[in-house]
């Protein structure tokens, strides 16, 4: 084996194990048995726990394979030529019956076909549906037939389903507005 470097101590955030240019603050060190972190100003910046859970920014807890918590406002910036985040559900992430995307066209057809320059386009797998919803079920659906509203298996190009079906259609000139309702099986 080659030689290693070794630090008697897991060192801390502000007195990490190994740090550069004599500055304390900034380092590598190890807060628990097999995790891995890095600090910045004396405060941890990136950990990497024993499970392989990765957490960058303030709370450490890492109930999720990757967390991002940082308390002045936590985001991720993306900045590529068509930035974007794959979902993918095989290993290769190359296939689009298993993969989907949100993402950020900095061309035309990125993504979706007859996207454009600035588009922010929401794709799913193939053959799949798009949901919008809360953990109480979804209250909106795509699925390339049609858009769903109060269903999740839209069959036309607009599918509204409630108790009490309505649509609203507003001029915005102040000529007045129109509802169209269901009563049984007619419209009003």
């Amino acid at each position: 084996r080659s030689t290693r470097f070794v630090s008697s101590t897991g060192g801390a955030a502000a007195d990490a194990a190994f740090y550069l240019n004599d500055t304390n603050g900034l380092g590598i060190f190890s807060p628990a048995t097999n995790t891995f972190s890095i600090s910045t100003s004396a405060s941890e910046r990136l950990r990497i726990d024993s499970s392989g859970k990765v957490g960058i920014g303030s709370d450490f807890t890492l109930s999720q394979p990757f967390t991002i918590d940082d308390s002045s406002s936590a985001q991720v910036h993306l900045r590529t030529g068509n930035p974007a985040i794959r979902f993918s559900s095989d290993t290769a992430g190359n296939n689009d019956a298993t993969r989907g995307f949100i993402g950020f066209a900095s061309n035309s057809n990125a993504f979706i076909n007859g996207s454009a320059t600035g588009d922010l386009a929401i794709r799913g797998a193939t053959s799949s549906k798009i949901l919008f919803g809360d953990n109480t079920g979804a209250f909106g659906a795509f699925n390339g037939t049609g858009l769903g509203i109060g269903t999740s298996s839209p069959s036309t190009l607009l599918h509204l389903s409630s108790s009490d079906p309505q649509i609203t259609i507003t001029d915005t000139d102040g000529s007045g507005s129109q509802v169209i309702k269901a009563v049984t099986d007619d419209l009003t």
